[in-house]
């Protein structure tokens, strides 16, 4: 709630005008990353948020600073976090509601940082690639299993039951 409401605005500061180019995407990335943590007092290694958006941002900043448009910067930075998500595993949470699990956060993904893969990979199949014209985009590459769930099956989805035995008619006329 507050660090994703703090983080949309801060990068909508940094993103300014309509159309984004590499450079801007970095920006809105940096914007983010330091909304978070001016409001949730973290850094890299404390099993948060900021474990996946921290190295988004590098390597946003590496392939914008390459020249790389702004589907290509979103797709390093997506893949960037999923990797970033994906290492906070092994970390015992010291912020947030995780922390108060102790040593038992260690050997789980840290939902803030998987809720941030999440949104970079979103937002970079949404990305408007500079492609030649008649060529597809690429199909985006699958999350890691540890990031993929399992799909509740739902009680909804099944068809109404079907009446055993029919009612009789009834007469309109009164007896």
């Amino acid at each position: 709630g507050p660090l994703y409401g703090t983080a949309f605005l801060r990068a909508s500061k940094a993103a300014g005008g309509d159309d984004l180019d590499g450079v801007g995407v970095a920006a809105v990335i940096e914007g983010a990353l330091g909304g978070i943590q001016a409001r949730g007092k973290a850094t890299t290694g404390e099993k948060t948020m900021v474990d996946a958006w921290t190295p988004a941002l590098e390597a946003a900043r590496a392939v914008a600073e390459a020249g790389g448009d702004a589907g290509v910067v979103l797709e390093a930075a997506a893949t960037a976090a999923e990797a970033g998500a994906a290492a906070t595993e092994p970390l015992r949470a010291t912020k947030g509601r995780a922390s108060y699990l102790g040593e038992r956060s260690i050997g789980h993904l840290d939902p803030g940082a998987v809720s941030t893969s999440l949104i970079l990979r979103a937002a970079a199949r949404a990305a408007p690639a500079r492609r030649a014209p008649g060529t597809r985009r690429p199909p985006a590459p699958a999350p890691p299993d540890r990031l993929r769930r399992p799909r509740p099956r739902s009680r909804r989805c099944l068809p109404p039951p079907t009446p055993t035995r029919a009612a009789p008619p009834r007469s309109s006329s009164p007896r």
